[in-house]
């Protein structure tokens, strides 16, 4: 294999391998969060859906109605949709928002709701103080400090989890490729490989004219062939008559 042809083959394999993976990510989370939402499964945290139970009547007559009801976040119903978000907050125990996280979303299926998120908050020392404010700790407070901002960074705060995991939070891929090392770890005794190729419709058309002009040319040779061999066979096998005279016939 020449050097060039070297180069363009890995080259095509780390741009698949960059390509295919993140698709495969997505599509495996699409698939799970598509059978959750096609099977109404409840999440862990009944984000989607909850399960009340009534009971009516006394004594032995006692009836017990289970109820399914879907979570809505705004206008978004968990029913039609697992996509349904919204601002993540801080609540008292009677419900009260104490603090909006910017940026960092809940909804229907955490996983989803987490993807869809940024990590703005996480850059900020202030946003980052104010969860800690409202969680209630058992041990010792954690000292959080915020993400660097690097401005040489493919992704600003406001990034979407999802579009980083689409580059793998790669921020640059710096590929190289040694030749020589190659074939010096591989130490091939013989390279050997195989191309196939697909024929187009012009070798297809290409062969059938082909195939086409064969049967035109036989169709127009073959009474000439075939009328040349029977005279060369007359004049090989002619019968010769011999023809004696009378006079010489004795009675």
């Amino acid at each position: 294999m020449p050097r060039s042809s070297f180069d363009i083959e890995l080259r095509s394999i780390i741009e698949k391998f960059q390509l295919q993976i993140p698709l495969k990510i997505l599509r495996e989370i699409q698939l799970t969060t598509g059978l959750i939402q096609a099977d109404g499964l409840q999440s862990n945290y009944e984000s989607n859906w909850i399960y009340r139970v009534n009971q009516t009547g006394t004594g032995f007559d006692v009836r017990t109605d289970v109820s399914i009801i879907p979570r809505q976040f705004g206008n978004c119903n968990c029913r039609t949709s697992s996509n349904c978000r919204q601002l993540s907050s801080m609540r008292s125990k009677n419900g009260t928002v104490l603090f909006i996280i910017p940026g960092f979303y809940v909804g229907c299926l955490s996983g989803q709701a987490l993807i869809q998120s940024t990590m703005e908050c996480f850059y900020n020392q202030s946003c980052i103080d104010q969860i800690q404010s409202h969680i209630y700790y058992q041990q010792v407070p954690l000292n959080v400090t915020p993400l660097i901002i690097l401005e040489s960074s493919r992704y600003p705060p406001e990034t979407a989890i999802e579009e980083m995991l689409k580059n793998l939070f790669v921020e640059q891929w710096d590929s190289q490729t040694y030749f020589e090392q190659y074939y010096h770890q591989c130490q091939p005794t013989y390279c050997q490989y195989q191309y196939i190729q697909r024929y187009s419709v012009s070798s297809i058309t290409k062969l059938t004219g082909l195939v086409g002009g064969l049967n035109l040319a036989f169709r127009l040779t073959t009474p000439i062939l075939i009328t040349s061999f029977l005279h060369i066979k007359r004049k090989l096998f002619k019968t010769k008559n011999i023809v004696i005279p009378m006079e010489d016939i004795v009675p």
